[in-house]
């Protein structure tokens, strides 16, 4: 999900070897991500984030909540074998992502906006780092 230069997405979390029965097929992660994300999607839409200072001041919080809450709803799936370790990155690269935001809506609040801009493009390249993963599991709706 995009959030004006800052992407927030949910992870993927570890799971068992595809061999496993109980293993979820690649196209069922990838649906399941993307319902998952297609929901954050909605509410970072309907909240009309601009990417402003202002606006992650004030906004901050929720987007916040918003990208764990996406975060701890993917870590509820496994990846399947097939696409563990774009899963394994996926998840990394949000846990940085949130780590990200976090620091931008902290500077936000304080109004130093050069940490701001760090924070927002330190986001970017997370945010790049999910998308990435995200193509190769096939959740094109969290890129």
């Amino acid at each position: 999900m995009a959030v004006v230069g800052v992407t927030v997405a949910g992870c993927g979390g570890g799971g068992d070897d595809e061999s496993d029965s109980s293993s979820t097929s690649k196209k069922d992660y990838a649906d399941t991500l993307n319902t998952i994300c297609n929901r954050a999607n909605q509410e970072i839409a309907a909240m009309d984030i601009t990417g402003s200072i202002r606006n992650f001041k004030d906004r901050g919080d929720q987007i916040i909540t918003i990208t764990k809450r996406t975060i701890n709803d993917f870590n509820d799936v496994d990846p399947p074998g097939e696409v563990r370790d774009a899963g394994t990155r996926f998840q990394k690269a949000n846990q940085n992502l949130l780590r990200d935001i976090e620091l931008a809506v902290q500077a936000a609040k304080a109004g130093d906006e050069s940490k701001f801009n760090d924070a927002q493009q330190q986001a970017q390249q997370h945010g790049e780092q999910s998308n990435t993963a995200a193509r190769e599991i096939g959740a094109n709706d969290c890129t």
